[in-house]
């Protein structure tokens, strides 16, 4: 009995090896950033695709320090802490985090706590969105800037045809009045016309966005440096 008792445990011991190898291949292999920390944010582990993704050359640079002082916002972390606690486990959390060389990225989490030796443990996977929240944001943009040019359309149309009439009556009373005051009130009224009808002009040229191409690494965005550009006369 004592020998199968013995033979059992060896089993077991060299199933949890086994087991903890298949993990620990698993986590250094991973592409997403994987990390894990204390309660208190001191990073005990992490794989090389972590620590790229903030800009590190090695894990080693990025085990020890606090993760709280990767966070945009340290607020985000004690949030997410608060509701780890009755949880246990958060999926797609976005959070902003800050690289090594001080830019900031994008990331969507999955957070799950987990008792070693009696202690809390947190284990982040961590994936870098920072393109798609770039993309997002042009696509919005867009959407703001189509708004923008449907009311800059409207508003010369309306605008121009009736001061297309005004224009025109007084361009007609001013070939008709003689000199003096009254011709040069209707000029002053002329001059206002145009003023105006530039200024419409120049609302409907932010109709002109063009779309350019950026670097393959970047979503597309807009160019609005032509926007405002004088049209030849």
């Amino acid at each position: 009995d004592l020998a199968r008792r013995r033979r059992q445990r060896q089993r077991r011991e060299e199933a949890l090896a086994a087991s903890e190898k298949r993990y620990r291949l698993l986590f250094d292999r991973s592409v997403t950033g994987i990390c894990r920390t204390r309660a208190d944010g001191v990073i005990l582990d992490c794989n090389d695709s972590f620590a790229r993704m903030l800009g590190f050359g090695s894990r080693e640079e990025v085990i020890g320090r606090n993760a709280g002082e990767f966070y945009v916002d340290r607020a985000d972390r004690e949030r997410w802490m608060a509701r780890l606690e009755p949880e246990g486990a958060i999926a797609n959390l976005e959070a902003r985090l800050r690289g090594a060389d001080g830019s900031e990225i994008w990331v969507l989490m999955n957070i799950a706590e987990a008792l070693e030796a009696g202690e809390a443990r947190f284990e982040e996977h961590v994936l870098d969105i920072t393109d798609r929240r770039r993309a997002e944001d042009a696509r919005r943009q867009a959407a703001a800037l189509r708004s923008v040019t449907t009311l800059a359309t409207a508003a010369s149309h309306e605008i121009n045809n009736p001061l297309g009439v005004i224009k025109g009556n007084l361009q007609l009373l001013a070939r008709e009045a003689p000199a003096g005051p009254a011709r040069e009130r209707i000029e002053s009224a002329l001059r206002a016309c145009e003023a105006i009808q530039e200024i419409v002009t120049r609302m409907a040229r932010i109709a002109r966005l063009e779309a350019v191409e950026q670097s393959p690494n970047l979503p597309p965005m807009l160019d609005l440096r032509k926007s405002s550009e004088d049209e030849p006369r």
